[in-house]
């Protein structure tokens, strides 16, 4: 904890402050690494469920299901995973409320 906050005090009374430096990295690297894995996890998850059941609000034979969830999952010109998950998010969004709209009406 010394090392955080005045690594030059800590050197003083004898912490090995490059060890725990390296030992910190390292840390940081596994956390980051094992994150990565769990949300690509999520991200693929996310692909495969949201434009399907976009595609469901809004389809009337099986045929539409299939086109309108292709449809979806790969007209989204987003460049990062988090970005197209948010426009295919929006998208869903998007349909249930025109859906709830129609039912008003």
């Amino acid at each position: 904890m010394l090392i955080s906050f005045n690594p030059q005090l800590a050197k003083v009374r004898k912490v090995k402050v490059i060890l725990l430096d390296y030992l910190f990295i390292v840390l940081i690297t596994l956390a980051t690494i094992s994150a990565l894995k769990i949300i690509g996890a999520i991200l693929v998850g996310a692909l495969l469920v949201i434009p399907a059941a976009a595609a469901r609000l809004i389809a009337g034979s099986m045929r539409q299901f299939f086109f309108l969830s292709v449809a979806i999952a790969y007209d989204i010109p987003a460049p990062s995973g988090g970005a197209i998950i948010l426009i295919a998010g929006s998208c869903f969004m998007l349909l249930v409320i025109v859906k709830q709209l129609a039912r008003i009406k």
